[in-house]
């Protein structure tokens, strides 16, 4: 609202957005989601900008995590043969938690949830034709379970009550 930001450009604060490490690389199956993770990056650091512009004293962060244990994937809609899952590693909701309470303490341009989305965008960054083909030899089988797809539709009827993890990826950091 107004007043909100009206009172963040009077006594300062910190904006803290939620992207991803697909808001720095790509990987198959998601483009939609990888297309919004960069929308959100585009305007978390317009956003900086036009702040730093104004002399506004608020920290604005973007918090990137890897794959995290929710209920993402079954709240996605399938048009798969297979049941999806997260490639490893998943790490657990709190992991995420704890970024966000640190970067609202202490200000921080990006902040990376879980070791494995700091590495995905080094790599993606130092040798993006390197990560092309890895990510497009693997990662769609990474993203697959066996399982064959299940009846209905995850997305306009979720059947997982008010569950916060899923509790399918395996081990979970």
């Amino acid at each position: 609202s107004v007043v909100a930001v009206q009172h963040l450009r009077e006594r300062g604060g910190a904006l803290i957005n939620l992207g991803s490490e697909l808001s720095d690389v790509a990987i198959p199956l998601q483009g939609a989601y990888v297309a919004s993770k960069h929308a959100v990056k585009g305007f978390t650091d317009a956003l900086r900008i036009e702040l730093a512009d104004e002399h506004a004293p608020v920290s604005v962060t973007l918090v990137k995590p890897a794959g995290i244990d929710t209920l993402f994937v079954e709240h996605a809609k399938n048009y798969l043969d297979h049941e999806p899952k997260l490639p490893q590693p998943v790490y657990a909701p709190e992991v995420v938690a704890e970024a966000i309470l640190h970067a609202a303490a202490h200000p921080r341009r990006d902040i990376y949830a879980g070791g494995a989305s700091r590495g995905m965008a080094w790599f993606g960054r130092s040798a993006p034709r390197a990560y092309d083909a890895m990510t497009s030899r693997l990662g769609v089988k990474a993203q697959l379970t066996s399982e064959p797809r299940r009846d209905g539709d995850s997305l306009y009827e979720s059947g997982t009550g008010l569950s916060e993890r899923s509790g399918r990826h395996g081990r979970v950091r």
